[in-house]
């Protein structure tokens, strides 16, 4: 038998290679985004929180309380990132009981995509929260 041979293309990070009979491999793989500080988060969560304003039927308060609390934050003099994207987080939560949450969804990304990068998390671990895949 000769060796195994394994091809990959573009991209193979996250993944867990084994070769040969009865082999097999665990991967736990955490994907890491270092943090942009020349993002102007509190531009950012300002927009996110105008556009969740907006969404049809979004009678859950809740929703806006955390982001003006995630904006509150910010402010301080040393802001804890870990805090934004816990109340970002729940502010999703909430949102995303509107009726017109999923038409929101293009509006919505491209503003997770900032946030997350401050944060230095890829805004994709929310995917799930705000049901895209």
């Amino acid at each position: 038998m000769g060796d195994p041979i394994i091809h990959a293309g573009r991209d193979a990070k996250g993944n867990a290679v084994a070769t040969g009979q009865g082999a097999s491999a665990t991967a736990y793989y955490q994907e890491t985004v270092t943090p942009n500080p020349d993002i102007d988060i509190l531009a950012a969560l300002q927009s996110l929180r105008d556009s969740v304003s907006q969404i049809a039927g979004i009678a859950e308060t809740r929703a806006l309380t955390r982001l003006t609390e995630a904006i509150d934050e910010v402010e301080k003099p040393a802001p804890q990132g870990e805090e934004v994207g816990t109340l970002v987080v729940q502010s999703l939560g909430y949102a995303k009981k509107a009726i017109g949450f999923a038409d929101s969804l293009a509006d919505l990304i491209p503003k997770l995509q900032t946030i997350g990068s401050w944060l230095g998390q890829d805004w994709s671990t929310w995917k799930s929260l705000i049901g895209v895949d």
